[in-house]
């Protein structure tokens, strides 16, 4: 049998109980829970990465290129060629 020291735990995060906690909460069992927080370290340093990412600068050019998009069309009318059109369109649908 082994016996399990507080000291060799090692435990950082909630991930590494499993259901452990979960089922403590569920089922009452409040010296269980209050076990297992104190296990889990305070200190930030353990769980949170420090190397930087490698995050690939994307723009919308690279994105409508790699997903074959059209060209961006104008939300507004820009010309008077515009207003001509949006009134026949208008005419033809009444």
């Amino acid at each position: 049998m082994t016996v399990h020291t507080i000291d060799k735990a090692r435990i950082i995060s909630d991930v590494q109980f499993g259901d452990n906690l979960n089922h403590a909460v569920t089922q009452g069992r409040r010296s269980d829970f209050a076990l297992m927080l104190a296990l889990m370290s305070g200190d930030a340093n353990e769980s949170t990465p420090l190397s930087p990412l490698d995050e690939k600068t994307t723009n919308d050019e690279v994105l409508r290129r790699q997903f074959q998009l059209a060209p961006p069309q104008p939300l507004a009318a820009s010309n008077e060629e515009d207003y001509v059109r949006a009134g026949a369109q208008a005419d033809a649908f009444h």
